[in-house]
This record gives structure tokens, sequence and C-alpha cells, in this order.
């Protein structure tokens, strides 16, 4: 196919009350506008579909990013909350924008961008995402943009508390220099139309470390606290009942952190051979962990 996307590669989430199950969709293809030879919207593509599993129905559906153009996914993890007599569904994309959406009609309730992107303006009111000026690009042209087509946030979930109502997100601060290339209009042709002579960076909030988690209040989007590291995070988080958070980063380090301060409780370290299971235990929390734990003094 020459016009493609909107693939659903990660599992979406069932509501047992409302009986649909929300599932996020992935970027349109080719990646980019120029590339696809239209500006439309590319509908369903960088969306939140809310579907019934009976029967397949879309009961309604949410557009991130109309009309991509830069390879941001929006694909990831669903989290369904109920609070303040409202039932939601969040999620954050490759953007670093935390969406949140009325789980029985998709209306838009806001959106609270973490202020590291350069690609898009979203209005507060309605939730209608447009481009900055300046960023669409030709086939050829060279443009440097925040996030890389990595992504801030990319296929290591967050993770949700209900006691902080705040979310524990892995992320990876990095911008891209590259073009982006066009793709052969022909029968077995098409394809993502993908980028070249691609230069990474480090974000510029973030000059020599590209690996951030921190905690992201649910209603405000205020930031309560935030850990980096040079290296980046490569995991999931996962919050427990006992106050803490964890998530790992590529140096095969899994950190505990405390979830109301970030303050690093202990750490540890997977040896590539030699590994022994062992327990941890740390404030009413048993987590099974592949080496020992370092703690903090």
């Amino acid at each position: 196919l020459f016009r493609a996307g909107g693939d659903a590669w990660i599992p979406g989430s069932y509501d047992p009350v409302e009986k649909f199950v929300y599932w996020g969709t992935a970027q349109a293809k080719p990646w980019s506008r120029v590339a696809r030879g239209t500006d439309g919207d590319a509908l369903y593509t960088n969306s939140t579909l809310a579907i019934d599993p009976k029967d397949g129905k879309l009961e309604w559906y949410y557009q991130h990013i109309p009309g991509d153009t830069h390879d941001m996914d929006e694909a990831f993890e669903r989290i369904l909350i109920d609070y303040d007599g409202r039932s939601s569904v969040f999620t954050m994309g490759k953007l670093g924008i935390l969406w949140e959406l009325d789980r029985q009609t998709g209306r838009f309730v806001r959106a609270n961008d973490l202020g590291y992107q350069n690609l898009v303006n979203v209005d507060s009111q309605t939730g209608k995402t447009t481009y900055r000026s300046g960023v669409i690009q030709d086939v050829g042209e060279e443009i440097y943009f925040c996030p890389s087509t990595g992504g801030f946030k990319s296929l290591r979930a967050m993770a949700f508390h209900p006691e902080t109502q705040a979310f524990y997100i892995p992320l990876n601060l990095n911008c891209e220099t590259a073009e982006f290339g066009s793709v052969e209009r022909r029968e077995g042709g098409g394809g993502t139309g993908g980028v070249k002579g691609r230069k990474n960076h480090f974000h510029p909030k973030s000059p020599d470390q590209m690996g951030e988690f921190l905690a992201m209040d649910m209603r405000t989007g205020d930031i309560l606290w935030s850990n980096r590291r040079r290296v980046p995070y490569n995991t999931a988080a996962l919050t427990t009942a006992g106050g803490l958070v964890f998530v790992g980063d590529w140096e095969r380090h899994i950190f505990a952190y405390d979830m109301e301060t970030g303050e690093t409780l202990w750490f540890g370290h997977q040896e590539a051979l030699g590994v022994t299971l062992v327990e941890a235990v740390h404030a009413s929390c048993s987590l099974p962990v592949l080496f020992p734990p370092v703690k903090v003094q």
C-alpha cells in the first residue's frame, strides 16, 4: 500500500463499566506529508479509539495529531482513571503531551505538555493540534526537531498511583537533525519514507543527560519531581502500595525511588553473568529482582 499507517501495536485497555476497549494508533505512513502527497488528516492515525469488543464497532475516536508529518506516534498505553465523578482515559505519546479524554464520549478534557517538544501547539480549550511555523518539511530538506523520531515517551509504559494522583513517566530527552525521504509511487513501493542523514542530539534543556524519570500531577500537569541520568531509562515504571516506584536504565540498573519525593532509596546492577535471583524487601513491598540492591545512605 502506498498510504497506510494507524498500526495498533500496544495492547488496549478494557473498561468493564462502559464495555469499551480503548486502543491507541500509530502514525501515518509514509511518515511525512510531502511523501504521502497530501496534507489531509490521515484519519484514525495517531488516535484513541473506543471500540465495542463484541462487534468491533467504533464508538468514538479522538485524533491527537491530525496529518502527522514527523513520525510522532500516539500508540502507547491507555490508562483508565475515575476521579471527581469523571471517567477518563489518559495517554502520552512521543511528543510528551499528557492527554485526558472522557471515556464515555471521547470529549477532550485537557492536555498537559511537558514543554520539551518544538513541533505543535495544542489549544487548551478545544484540544486542536496545529503545527508551528516552519516545521512541515519538504523531501530532502534538513530540519531540526524535538523529540527525535524515537520520541520523548515511547514503548516504556508510565505508571499511575491513586494515593499521589500522579503519573510516573520514563523519558528520553533527545532531538534530531535529519531529512525525510520520499517513496516510490509504484506497485510494491511505498513504505515509511524514513529519514536520511540522521544526527541525534541531547535536548537543549538537558545538554548532558538524556534519561529523565519524573512524577507528573494528574490534574495540573505540574512536575512534582524528576531525576535525570546521562543514559536513557529503558523500562516501564512500576508503582507499589509501599510508596515505591521502580524503573530501570540502559546500564542494567534498577532504581527504587520514593514516590512522594523522588529520593533514590536503593539501586542495583545486573551483571552480565552469574545472575542470582534475590528478593528485595522495603517499606512493606516485596519485589523479586535479579541482582542485590545497593542501599543509598
